[in-house]
């Protein structure tokens, strides 16, 4: 399994929805932890329990808190979908 920070791409990417690991509702950001299974969620707890227990393999919820911070909003203002390149919303840890 792999997370990976991701921008919300709109204001709809945001607001409540289940952690795809511990399955407890908690409300999505302007930057989401997006997992490698089938694309879902991870809440803010189990990012913080994953980087704690495997920092070299997991991002840390300090990462995602600078992530956040420099990120407080959603790439575009509307939900208006355009053909674009989505990877552009990815956010890439620096090397460990």
């Amino acid at each position: 399994m792999e997370i990976r920070f991701t921008r919300s791409w709109s204001p709809g990417d945001m607001g409540e929805a289940p952690c795809i690991l511990c399955e407890q509702p908690f409300v999505v950001e302007s930057v989401m932890a997006t997992t490698s299974l089938e694309s879902q969620v991870a809440c803010p707890s189990c990012v913080e329990y994953f980087g704690k227990r495997n920092p070299e393999k997991f991002p840390t919820i300090e990462e995602y808190g600078e992530a956040k911070r420099r990120y407080p909003e959603p790439m575009q203002d509307a939900d208006a979908f355009d053909d674009v390149d989505h990877q552009a919303s990815w956010l890439w840890r620096a090397p460990g």
